[in-house]
């Protein structure tokens, strides 16, 4: 905002709040009355205001209305919105006498608004004293307060203006410097300022500040962006007048030096009005004018300067005013939006008497609009105030104010203006009292886009002059919301909001005015059949409107609408009325009658006439296939009828006419779909699957021709999952999961099952082949190679692997052990070192010659057992041993003892019989000396004819044998004694060795009888047995009957064998002849 001072005032939140407010309620009311539809339509052309923001030099016109775009009146009064009064005109001073004036006013941004005035002798003795008083927003007003400390003197002319930093200053002309005494002769007077906060309290030094200590006075004040200000005034030298500027920082320091302003000195005293300055709220740039006696050549005329911020001058001192006759005073200044600025005065001239004069620069000071006139008046008196006002960021429009003839000597007024120069709407009058003088002081612009009037009135306080002021805020012109009157033929309705509504955006009464109207009037319910042409939007809203159709034509109208303020009341352009007529039939009409127009005609009343496709007596009830909705047989009695051939059939029936039925949802003759694609719909639900498939909607494939899900499908070992696809459980496989798995590997797959070592005859379950074990056969199992034992009766005897041998692939001889059961007449020991007697043992052992069997039976106890084998994870099962059983041959006839002559040879034979063997084996003879040695030297034994023969060289008695072994190395002997003695030369020898084979019991009796020196021998045969050792005590088998000698005959001792007595008890020891 721009004031006369040329500081500015804008509260942007407010101007936002104000820029949506028409359109806010319009959209209530069109939710409020969202029955009908409507639309809301933008246009541009009629301005209901003009916006622009800071950075945007771009104007946005915004234009609220109904269907039919509004128009501008012919008549000033026709405007998208003006400026009315709030309230009434109210006194700001609270002391009356004597004279208050000169008032000036800002608004804060807290929304608390200063007005300072002028007030004479309201101190006793002091003159003019400056005062202020504030008003708030929740409408307290505080005591007016004193602004200036000195008192002295007079303190006159204050101008104020609001701080961008929140607070504001005021400046004023005091006639005492630093409080000393009016120097009437010299007539000095200087220039002060004080500044106050956001609250109004003063700020800094709680005395004002001497702007200038040069004389100076009517000073003003313009507030620059960043908090600071810069003041001008007039100063007086030597009877020359200079306009000097200061520019202050925010903290009210001093920014630089005074400077001045003109470049023309004026030699005599202008008006009391001051240089005015308007500072640009864009760049800070500032402009000065005031009036200047030399510019022009005639009287007084206006000049300007430009400076930018810093407080360089811009281009050349300007003579603003183009009328150079006469005088021209009392410049105010303001910046506009669009960053030019307006000055406007009072010309004196000629044409036409006094008047106010405006003209319009653009930022660089170039003229856009010359001088206009603003007003005109047949005296002089509008030199006594005047003020102008920018909105510089709201709407962007001029408001001058001045002091005119009112009638009844002056008074205020005030007029619109846009930025072309273009008035907007009529000349206001501020005043309401008009008796005697009014003259303008200021107008500040506050919230909203609103503006504060400020002026003096005489004697309106009762004594001399006062200081009044009078709010303003914007009114916007009314608009139609809903036109839309609905009328039956011949009948009355009341009309409600729903029919006509319009909005006003200050809640102003708003009044409709109706003619050319036809068919039908307008009455107030509580007057019916009076016709009125005029009511409210309250009377509508309140049901008090009623609209009465006398024909069967369609009734019409046109209204406008206006605010109803009265002064400065706002008009639309007459429209045309919309009316929904209509002939009733059922209580509908016209097009609605009898279902519409596709339904039905109404031909009389309460008579359709229906189309093909509807029935009933008002022809709302549709048809399907020619049969009335609700009929039984409707839609083939699976559905109902919606609409004209429209069926809502049953859940199981589909088609244009519920013909079709469903199978689990989906319609008959969709093939690709139904019965899953796998069969036909044959009734509702009702399935024919073909071959593959199964269910109640064959949605169920078969596998191997058994329905998914079945107990027997997949064999029972699996499921399946599509047609012949079955998914087997973990443990089966195949096509149809015939085929057991061991460890998850198929039947058929030989290769590979049971570890390629057997069958799987079941799940998880191998037979193994031969030598392999285990769930899987994946262990081998030892097999026996060598199971044949020879045991030899009595005897102790090594087991090697010619006897137990098993092969094994994975296990070491270490692993294979044999295990020993059922065992009789024997025992397993193992020697290793110390002599265990065990039941099992390894392979190893076996191997190292460790294991011994010792049998324990007699002769006739065969020994016996059974052998199993393991590798530690797998045993064979016990099988028999095989036993060869080897008894002892025996003596069966004894060796007698023989005797031989020196010299002479000898040939004695032996009887085959003297040993026998009882396992039925051949025996071989051998002899040796007892001792086991080798024969002499002088005898030798021929074991292929078994004669023992030689030739002794000399006497001698000695100890022969002759013994067998058979194949398990079981001995028997029989021992005899064999004497050389002396040669008789008798040849004895060679007789025996011929009579004994045939007679030798007729010679051994002839002997015994003869008793020639034979003695019989004490024969004592026995087996021969190795020692078994067992607890380290060694058993001997117990010796034979003794049976006699034969004494030799001839030479030597008979060497027939005898038979022995008996058999000998143990079969299976040995035994061999004594002597």
């Amino acid at each position: 905002m721009s004031l006369l001072s040329g500081n500015t005032c804008y509260d942007e939140e407010a101007h936002r709040v104000f820029l949506n407010k028409k359109i806010f309620l319009s959209k209530l009311w069109l939710v409020l009355l969202g029955v009908f539809s409507f639309s809301l339509i933008v246009l541009q052309g009629t301005t209901v205001f003009h916006h622009s923001n800071q950075d945007d030099d771009v104007s946005k016109k915004i234009h609220l209305s109904m269907a039919v775009k509004e128009t501008r009146k012919s008549f000033a009064s026709n405007l998208e919105y003006d400026y009315r009064p709030v309230g009434s005109e109210y006194r700001v001073n609270t002391y009356t006498t004597n004279k208050q004036t000169e008032a000036r006013g800002v608004q804060l941004d807290n929304g608390m608004t200063v007005i300072v005035w002028m007030s004479f002798e309201q101190i006793t003795g002091s003159g003019w004293d400056i005062y202020l008083r504030k008003y708030y927003p929740n409408g307290d007003v505080s005591t007016p307060q004193l602004v200036n400390t000195i008192t002295t003197s007079y303190q006159a002319f204050p101008e104020i203006a609001k701080l961008t930093n929140g607070g504001f200053v005021i400046t004023w002309t005091s006639y005492s410097l630093n409080g000393q005494p009016y120097d009437n002769a010299a007539g000095s007077t200087y220039v002060y300022y004080q500044r106050f906060d956001l609250n109004g309290d003063k700020v800094g030094s709680s005395s004002e500040t001497l702007v200038n200590s040069n004389v100076g006075e009517v000073p003003h004040v313009a507030a620059m962006s960043g908090g600071g200000f810069v003041i001008s005034w007039f100063r007086i030298t030597s009877n020359v007048f200079e306009v000097y500027a200061q520019r202050f920082d925010s903290n009210g320091n001093t920014s630089g030096s005074a400077f001045k302003v003109n470049t023309k000195n004026f030699g005599s005293k202008p008006c009391i009005c001051g240089p005015s300055v308007t500072v640009s709220p864009f760049n800070n740039n500032f402009v000065i004018a005031w009036q200047s006696d030399t510019n022009d050549g005639s009287s007084y005329g206006i000049a300007a300067q430009r400076f930018d911020s810093n407080g360089n001058p811009l281009g050349t001192e300007i003579l603003v005013n183009l009328q150079q006759q006469n005088e021209q005073s009392k410049p105010a200044i303001s910046f506009l939006k669009n960053g030019g600025f307006i000055i406007v005065w009072v010309s004196l001239d000629t044409e036409g008497g006094p008047r106010v004069i405006g003209k319009i620069f653009d930022a660089n000071g170039n003229i856009l609009v010359h001088d206009f006139t603003i007003a005109t008046y047949s005296t002089s008196y509008s030199h006594e105030g005047l003020a102008v006002l920018s909105f510089t960021y709201g709407t962007g429009e001029i408001i001058v104010a001045w002091t005119g003839d009112d009638g009844n000597g002056l008074g205020c007024f005030f007029r619109r203006y846009d930025t072309s120069g273009t008035s907007l709407g009529p000349i206001y009058k501020m005043n309401t009292y008009i008796a005697d003088t009014q003259y303008v002081n200021h107008i500040v612009q506050t919230r909203n886009n609103n503006f504060l009037a400020l002026w003096t009135s005489m004697g309106q306080d009762g004594d001399d002059w006062g200081v009044y002021s009078r709010q303003y805020s914007l009114n916007t012109r009314p608009w139609n919301v809903v036109n839309q009157l609905e009328s039956k033929a011949k009948q009355s309705v009341i009309v409600s909001n729903l029919n006509m509504l319009s909005v006003d955006s200050e809640n102003d009464t708003i009044t409709y005015t109706v003619s050319n109207l036809q068919h039908g009037y307008f009455e107030m319910v509580t007057a019916p059949g009076i016709s009125i042409t005029s009511f409210t939007q309250h009377h509508i809203n309140a049901s008090q409107v009623r609209f009465v159709s006398t024909s069967l034509s369609a009734p019409s109208f046109h209204f406008y609408i206006r605010d109803g303020v009265g002064e400065g009341d706002l008009y639309t352009d007459p429209q045309p009325a919309v009316i929904d007529f209509k002939v009733t039939c059922f209580g509908n009409y016209g097009s609605n009658a009898c279902g519409g127009p596709s339904k039905g005609t109404c031909v009389d009343n309460n008579v359709c006439q229906c189309t093909a496709n509807y029935g009933g007596s008002n022809c709302v009830i549709p048809k399907c296939n020619g049969i009335l909705q609700g009929a039984a047989n409707v839609c083939n009695g699976h559905g109902s009828c919606d609409d004209v051939d429209l069926c809502r059939c049953d859940t199981n029936w589909g088609g244009q006419y519920c013909q079709v039925p469903k199978c689990n949802g989906v319609l008959q003759n969709m093939t690709a779909l139904v019965c899953n694609g796998h069969g036909s719909c044959d009734n509702v639900n009702t399935c024919s699957c073909n071959s593959n498939y199964g269910g109640q909607y064959c949605d169920m494939p078969k596998c191997n021709g058994y329905i998914q899900g079945s107990l027997s499908v997949c064999n029972g070992h699996g499921s399946c999952d599509g047609v012949d696809i079955c998914r087997c459980d973990t443990n089966w496989g195949g096509k149809y999961c015939e085929l057991p798995k061991c460890n998850g590997i198929p039947q058929n797959v030989t290769s590979l099952v049971c570890n390629g070592r057997g069958l799987c005859t079941d799940v998880d379950t191998c037979t193994c082949n031969a030598g392999y074990s285990g769930q899987f056969c994946d262990k081998s199992i030892p097999v026996i190679i060598n199971n044949k034992i020879l045991v030899s009766q009595g005897q102790t005897t090594t087991v090697t692997s010619n006897d137990l041998l098993a092969t094994d692939s994975s296990a070491s001889d270490a692993q294979i052990y044999f295990t020993i059961s059922n065992l009789r007449y024997g025992r397993f020991e193992v020697h290793s070192p110390a002599v265990s007697v065990v039941t099992n043992f390894s392979q190893l052992q076996v191997k190292e010659g460790i294991v011994k069997f010792v049998h324990t039976g007699t002769a006739e106890q065969t020994p016996s057992y059974q052998i199993s084998v393991s590798n530690g994870f797998a045993q064979t099962a016990s099988v028999p041993s095989t036993i060869i059983y080897n008894r002892s041959p025996y003596v069966k006839s004894k060796m007698l003892d023989q005797s031989v002559q020196v010299d002479k040879e000898f040939s004695i034979p032996v009887g085959k019989d003297i040993f026998t063997d009882p396992d039925g084996e051949s025996l071989v003879y051998k002899a040796a000396l007892e001792t086991g040695q080798a024969l002499p030297s002088w005898v030798k034994f021929d074991e292929m004819n078994y004669i023992l023969k030689g030739k002794a060289s000399e006497q001698s008695t000695n100890k022969f044998k002759f013994y067998v072994v058979d194949k398990g190395n079981m001995e028997a002997e029989s021992v005899f004694e064999f004497k050389v003695v002396p040669n008789s030369g008798l040849g004895v020898v060679d007789l025996v060795a011929i009579i004994v084979p045939i007679a030798g019991l007729i010679v051994s009796v002839i002997a015994l009888l003869a008793g020639g020196g034979g003695i019989w021998g004490c024969v004592k045969y026995f087996k021969k047995q190795k020692s078994l050792t067992t607890g380290g005590s060694t058993t001997e088998l117990q010796p034979t009957t003794s049976l006699p000698t034969t004494p030799s005959i001839g030479g030597g001792t008979s060497s027939v064998p005898q038979s022995p007595q008996s058999t000998p008890s143990n079969a299976g020891s040995t035994g061999a002849p004594k002597p």
